[in-house]
């Protein structure tokens, strides 16, 4: 029997039809995996269609997994439950709640600190008594990032930069990484109790802030353990701070693997970072996604080697992506049905 993919995505980014008629976002994906033999069909989500989502699923003998988490308010509440009662069906569920919880939320900055890929001085802020206090002391040595452990686009990720007020009072300067202008001066009581509202919905990391070097981000795209192809960008966000020009953004612009500016990441990623990632989040390598990437500041000094430096892990739903990642991902459901047939 031959097996069939089911590819999830969110119920209101396209048209229905276009989608499961192959001229959706995901039609070049869908297009390749009918060429090597294996039949492929979109699969809507939403919380209110979860039923018919899994009824479908179910049907299926891998699903790949591009729904946005913290997408017009909501969570993974409702989804997550689903994708792992599919899984105990025995159908490919790729990426499986369980892996993107260790490895594809901020929390991955704390869990790698010991790899040469992090910037260090990364904390784990879980709301009880002694976290803000903590935070507000490292505060004070100088700017910081502070990110909601889930979340994407901008969304929970604040820069905040410590001030002296009148009278002794004290003012932090806040700019959320979603705002097109520059962020405000409030009293850090009034900051503080607006974090701790925030405290019930999750918890956080904080890391000092780093302001992006002319050579901008790249983002390394990997199908499983292999690199299958780059985004380069020069990201502005958060680079407003107090008495700070903002850096203009440009345009992600996408590359295959053998792009010649990247093989030495590719080379790190591969050998080194990808298993010692796998080694600190307690992961196999068959657990990793068939499409995931990791963001990257990137750093070509005038003197000394390059450097690359974690800024965070996407898992969950990795959108857009090279067209040379297709081929990829591809390949490695192939390799992972494969390997299930087999055992």
């Amino acid at each position: 029997m031959v097996p069939t993919v089911a590819i999830l995505e969110e119920a209101d980014r396209e048209d229905e039809h276009a989608a499961r008629e192959g001229r959706g976002r995901f039609g070049a994906l869908v297009r390749a995996f009918f060429a090597a033999g294996l039949p492929a069909d979109t699969v809507m989500y939403s919380d209110e269609r979860c039923g018919e989502a899994e009824h479908r699923l179910n049907q299926a003998d891998a699903v790949l997994v591009f729904v946005n988490p913290v997408h017009n308010g909501q969570d993974r509440s409702v989804l997550d439950p689903m994708l792992e009662r599919v899984a105990r069906r025995g159908t490919l569920v790729s990426a499986h709640p369980t892996v993107i919880e260790q490895m594809g939320t901020k929390r991955v900055l704390v869990d790698t600190e010991a790899m040469t890929w992090s910037l260090g001085d990364a904390h784990h802020l879980d709301g009880g008594p002694t976290s803000l206090p903590a935070f507000q002391r490292r505060l004070q040595e100088g700017p910081r990032v502070l990110k909601q452990v889930r979340g994407n686009g901008g969304a929970g990720v604040w820069r905040l930069t410590w001030m002296s007020g009148d009278a002794g009072a004290s003012t932090v300067h806040v700019l959320r990484a979603t705002d097109r202008e520059g962020g405000a001066v409030m009293p850090w009581a009034a900051f503080q109790a607006t974090m701790e509202q925030y405290w019930a919905g999750g918890t956080w990391v904080d890391q000092p802030y780093r302001r992006p070097s002319p050579d901008g981000m790249v983002r390394c795209y990997l199908s499983g353990e292999t690199v299958a192809g780059f985004g380069h960008q020069r990201v502005g966000a958060l680079t407003a701070g107090p008495g700070e020009q903002p850096m203009p953004s440009t345009p992600r612009q996408y590359s295959p693997p053998t792009d010649p500016r990247f093989q030495g990441l590719r080379a790190r990623m591969e050998r080194e970072w990808v298993p010692a990632l796998l080694d600190a989040v307690h992961l196999d390598a068959d657990d990793l996604p068939v499409i995931w990437d990791a963001d990257f500041f990137w750093d070509r000094p005038a003197r000394g080697p390059e450097r690359f430096g974690l800024c965070e892990i996407n898992a969950s739903a990795v959108h857009p992506y090279p067209d040379a990642a297709i081929s990829p991902m591809v390949a490695a459901t192939q390799q992972r049905l494969s390997s299930a047939a087999r055992a």
